[in-house]
This record gives structure tokens, C-alpha cells and sequence, in this order.
């Protein structure tokens, strides 16, 4: 991991505190997320098929029932969702420096803690 400096390594020029660049998702990141968001609504699709298509339907008599089937169904529907955003969220970012007196520019890779 790169520590990103505080001033230019060839002219010595400070980098603004005020305009610090923000670190950003890399790009296998966030075709990761768009992956996850891709195959999450298909997979409702398909989920909400097969319960409305199903020759037998439970409904169920309480609203505890209803809120533990409503809670199982949406557990099942975004489960594989949001595991491909949790392993999209593992993947360092990075922040790009650039030197506005000389022109100078890196890229950092920004691990989390």
C-alpha cells in the first residue's frame, strides 16, 4: 500500500488540504456492484414466479406469519445481491494524485482497515 504524500515528490510542491482527491471504487468494483444489481432482479423475478405460480399457496391466518414469510422472502430475493456488493466493498480503492504546478500524477491503492 502507497501512502499518498502530502507534497509533489519531483517539484515539492504542497498539495491543497482543501481539494484533496477523494478516494474512488476501481473498476472491477463497480462492474461487481452492476453484476450483483444484474442478477438481483431476474432472480426476484424468477423467485415471485415460482410463489405466484405454485399450485399451493399457504396463506397464513396471523401477521406474524405474514412478517416471517415477507422477511424469508426478502432474505432469499437480495441474499445474492448484496453478498456480491459485500465482496465489490473488499476490493481497495484508489485515489489519484496530480501535481497542478508540474503535472506530475500517480495512483494510490487505498486499503480498508
Amino acid at each position: 500500500m502507497d501512502k499518498v504524500p502530502e507534497r509533489c515528490p519531483e517539484c515539492d510542491h504542497a498539495f491543497s488540504a482543501l481539494v484533496r482527491p477523494k478516494s474512488r471504487m476501481q473498476k472491477k468494483a463497480i462492474m461487481l456492484f452492476l453484476v450483483g444489481i444484474g442478477l438481483t432482479f431476474p432472480w426476484a423475478a424468477a423467485v415471485i414466479a415460482v410463489l405466484s405460480l405454485s399450485p399451493i399457496i399457504v396463506i397464513p391466518k396471523s401477521a406474524g406469519a405474514v412478517a416471517l414469510m415477507v422477511t424469508v422472502g426478502v432474505v432469499v430475493v437480495f441474499a445474492p445481491g448484496l453478498a456480491i456488493g459485500q465482496w465489490a466493498m473488499r476490493i481497495p480503492r484508489i485515489t489519484t494524485l496530480k501535481c497542478r504546478k508540474c503535472g506530475w500524477s500517480n495512483v494510490f491503492v487505498r486499503r480498508r482497515n
